[in-house]
């Protein structure tokens, strides 16, 4: 039995679909394969030209199993998926002699899988980043370069010696692609210098493009705001007299949120990255609107009453400032 949640799940076969075979006499390739090593979830697609390989922890250690599901089943999964993504679920994928069942909670799929051997993939990704690396230029199809938009948000991409896969590498993530074979003398630097002198000129100042810094995610920024209000917050605390236990005890119950929701953040970017950062983006979002009313739906979602809430606060607060009151003869 393996267990993940549905988002990372969804991500990792919508990270590798766009590589698997659409050729149905090819059913080895026509389709995913899961390969699961009891501690992590591989999904990989090959049609040959290109490789893919993406990966995502499980939530405990299982089995090790290994099924291909038909391209016709992808569909039917990820529709399946789609309606799951968004939320914090955990799914049971277990596999059977022949079929491949997802679970969340009581609601099933279960699909065929093939029992044919896929090719042999961990080598092949193996021997590609083995490779040395060369200047040698390598002729791609910019088709097949689309394929590779799901990675990740960037990517490293390098290049062996000649004739061998091209490399693409992000976050849990690997991809090759095959160069494309036509037979002929492929030009060198020198011939491609040759083939642009007469727009580009032969003499020059040397000049390159220099990209702009990358801005930090919304992730990121929620983190540095995160923790840069716990420090203040603590400096605040420290600052307050011990006549003022009430001001004290607001600073120092603010930073202590503060410091709570970056560890929720910091575990959430590490179990699941995209949706840290989506949830980053939409509680900018949030507490730029009407936070109260949000906060109120929120509560009487999950079953709770606030209006009870701010009434017992307001019975406590009353109650605790007649205490406080000074006794007059």
């Amino acid at each position: 039995m393996t267990t993940l949640s549905a988002a990372r799940l969804h991500r990792i076969l919508q990270q590798t679909t766009l590589h698997m075979s659409d050729d149905e006499t090819l059913p080895v390739i026509h389709g995913l394969r899961l390969d699961s090593d009891g501690v992590t979830l591989h999904a990989i697609g090959t049609d040959r030209y290109t490789l893919a390989i993406a990966r995502t922890p499980l939530h405990q250690q299982g089995d090790a199993w290994a099924r291909t599901l038909p391209a016709t089943e992808i569909s039917t999964l990820n529709v399946w998926l789609s309606g799951r993504a968004d939320d914090e679920r955990t799914l049971t994928l277990t596999p059977g002699d022949d079929t491949l069942t997802v679970a969340d909670g009581a609601a099933r799929l279960t699909v065929p899988t093939l029992t044919t051997d896929y090719p042999a993939w961990r080598d092949i990704a193996r021997t590609a980043l083995v490779n040395p690396l060369s200047p040698t230029p390598t002729r791609l199809r910019p088709a097949l370069l689309a394929r590779f938009r799901n990675a990740g948000e960037t990517a490293q991409v390098w290049h062996s010696t000649p004739g061998k896969p091209l490399i693409v590498l992000a976050e849990d993530y690997l991809g090759l692609q095959v160069p494309t074979r036509t037979g002929a003398q492929e030009p060198d630097q020198a011939d491609a210098l040759a083939q642009w002198a007469t727009t580009l000129g032969t003499t020059g100042p040397r000049a390159q493009l220099v990209p702009p810094r990358p801005a930090p995610g919304a992730a990121e920024k929620l983190n540095e705001q995160l923790l840069q209000q716990t420090i203040l917050d603590l400096d605040e605390a420290h600052a307050a007299t011990t006549n003022n236990l009430p001001l004290y005890s607001a600073w120092a119950d603010a930073a202590v949120n503060a410091w709570t929701a970056h560890r929720l953040l910091a575990a959430l970017r590490i179990a699941d990255p995209d949706r840290a950062a989506a949830l980053a983006e939409t509680l900018t979002e949030e507490v730029e609107g009407a936070l109260g009313e949000l906060a109120h739906d929120a509560a009487r979602a999950d079953g709770y009453d606030p209006l009870r809430w701010q009434q017992e606060y307001a019975a406590d607060k009353a109650e605790r400032a007649a205490l406080r009151a000074p006794i007059t003869a």
